[in-house]
């Protein structure tokens, strides 16, 4: 005989199935749907708006350097970025699923800070600028790579970026990306 509790239980775990299957939106599991992207270095005040609302944005006021384009630039280890003293780091994650279907690309150095040639050679390559992550050595620094989110895609495709910041990176997940072993990933670095 099944108690009460465990048919009430089993009850909800069928309706939400059937909800999912009849809304068509899936059901991911918890664990492995989810992906860190990279790490970031940022002023503290950055780091506070992050934290505020847990979203990757881009602010073009900011930008720096262009290496390889427009957008928010990651290394794939904590602190690898050189920042100012008192910058605050960040760990940045995607869907998994939404991440593996993007196309990644390695920016030959030809092309470095110049913004429309790599545009160019992207599309050449059959891909939209706007929606491929670039990869390359940081300029100077070229023992440790980057990638660079275009701004496009931190306003949707289904990447649902998660950012959280703290001023100690030995805070925060320690998960170093290895893009080789990323999927669709074109080029070497």
């Amino acid at each position: 005989r099944v108690s009460p509790s465990i048919m009430r239980s089993q009850l909800l775990t069928v309706c939400v199935l059937a909800t999912s299957f009849a809304s068509g939106i899936p059901i991911e599991p918890r664990w492995g749907a989810r992906a860190t992207v990279g790490y970031r270095t940022v002023h503290p005040e950055q780091a506070r708006i992050y934290n505020s609302n847990g979203k990757l944005s881009y602010d073009p006021t900011h930008t720096v350097v262009a290496q390889i384009g427009l957008g928010v630039y990651t290394t794939p280890g904590p602190g690898q970025w050189p920042g100012e003293p008192g910058d605050w780091y960040c760990h940045i994650t995607a869907q998994k699923s939404t991440l593996d279907s993007l196309n990644k690309v390695w920016v030959p150095r030809r092309f470095w800070n110049n913004l429309h040639r790599i545009d160019d050679w992207i599309d050449e390559l059959g891909f939209n600028p706007a929606l491929t992550l670039r990869l390359s050595p940081i300029e100077d620094r070229e023992d440790i790579l980057q990638l660079l989110i275009p701004p496009t895609l931190l306003s949707g495709h289904k990447m649902d970026f998660k950012v959280h910041c703290a001023a100690d990176y030995h805070s925060l997940p320690y998960e170093p990306v290895n893009y080789s072993q990323w999927k669709k990933v074109y080029g070497n670095p």
